[in-house]
């Protein structure tokens, strides 16, 4: 995660509300019936977010980082990394920041228990 201009959005969207970032994830995405950003970004989300979980909960220096209870920023670029390029048309950061906002313990928690 060197790029600049990557640690910029991860630092922007860390700083917006869950719903915020779901918003904005909505707008992004292309969908022929396009509603209200939130709800098309949490309909964007999971449906990715399931295709993602394998390669982000089986990594073990995500892990690590969560366990030393690392800075979400340090987190979410550690997301960024694993998940980027894998997205299809999402923006890799949204998606990577909602996966920290989500809760990683959470979201692993099938894999890391």
């Amino acid at each position: 995660m060197a790029d600049p201009q990557v640690v910029e959005e991860l630092e922007r969207l860390l700083a917006m509300q869950w719903t915020d970032v779901l918003a904005e994830l909505g707008a992004s995405g292309t969908d022929a019936f396009p509603g209200a950003a939130i709800e098309k970004g949490l309909r964007l989300f999971t449906n990715v977010q399931t295709a993602l979980r394998a390669k982000v909960c089986g990594d073990q220096g995500l892990r690590n980082l969560v366990e030393q209870r690392s800075n979400e920023l340090t987190i979410a670029g550690a997301v960024y990394d694993l998940i980027a390029g894998t997205t299809g048309h999402l923006p890799g950061a949204s998606v990577a920041v909602l996966i920290v906002q989500h809760g990683l313990a959470d979201y692993c928690s099938a894999v890391w228990s």
